[in-house]
């Protein structure tokens, strides 16, 4: 579980939108699927 950190860390560093958005998407993909 090291993945929230590195968001936290892209969104900090970065503003991270990209890397959040890439995080996101397959939460939502799964989530309409299922």
């Amino acid at each position: 579980s090291g993945t929230l950190k590195t968001v936290v860390a892209g969104y900090v560093s970065n503003g991270g939108r990209l890397i959040i958005r890439i995080c996101l998407t397959p939460i939502l993909i799964k989530s309409f699927i299922i």
